[in-house]
């Protein structure tokens, strides 16, 4: 399924011409998600005026949007609008500085589910089964959010790099040449329910 990922045309656009460049693709795509990304990811991002969103959630094709604001109110102010306009619209939080929007009513698509997807995992069935273990789960990778996609927002890559590393998931954490990098961590490890700096050889 297309994901209309935000690129320099996007960002051009005003919107008249985003709403009709949404409908063209709608034509030619049986369903697609759209995606607003915040510049502090991407310099051609951008946050859809209220207009746009709802003449977005009209569009029968486009079956949901990836919110990336990392702003509480911001997504709050989607789920609203959408529950008003399109209840069964998706909303997928991109809100790594807030990974408990499901509480909300927010589904996700997260780049920190990357550093550990066997805690998301546990933290979603937890969630399902409406069992207590749900919360420290939760805590713990709203922790992880908060290291992980601290400002340079952008060297979140680097972020899961080290963590994975840490934790004994990948063996080099050097990100990308280009990539904005972070400074060294601790070694980690996994310890009653917690990441504690792991003893040193």
């Amino acid at each position: 399924m297309p994901v209309l990922f935000p690129s320099a045309l996007t960002a051009a656009l005003d919107d008249n011409a985003l709403i009709r460049c949404f409908r063209e693709i709608a034509s030619a795509a049986p369903r697609f998600l759209a995606f607003e990304l915040g510049a502090m990811f991407n310099p051609h991002g951008r946050m859809f005026s209220d207009r746009v969103l709802a003449e977005l959630m009209n569009v029968p094709q486009c079956i949901g949007l990836k919110h990336s604001s990392l702003d509480r109110a911001t997504e709050l102010a989607r789920l609203e609008l959408r529950d008003r306009v399109r209840p069964e619209f998706v909303i997928y939080s991109g809100n790594d500085l807030a990974a408990d929007m499901i509480e909300y009513g927010s589904d996700y698509l997260l780049g920190l589910s990357t550093f550990a997807p066997e805690l998301f995992s546990a933290r979603d069935h937890a969630w399902r089964e409406n069992r207590l273990e749900y919360f420290e789960a939760r805590d713990l990778i709203q922790y992880l959010g908060w290291i992980g996609f601290r400002e340079p927002v952008p060297a979140y890559k680097h972020s899961a790099a080290i963590f994975l590393k840490l934790t004994g998931g990948i063996e080099s954490d050097e990100p990308h040449p280009r990539a904005p990098r972070r400074e060294e961590w601790p070694r980690l490890e996994a310890r009653g329910g917690k990441f504690v700096e792991a003893a040193r050889p």
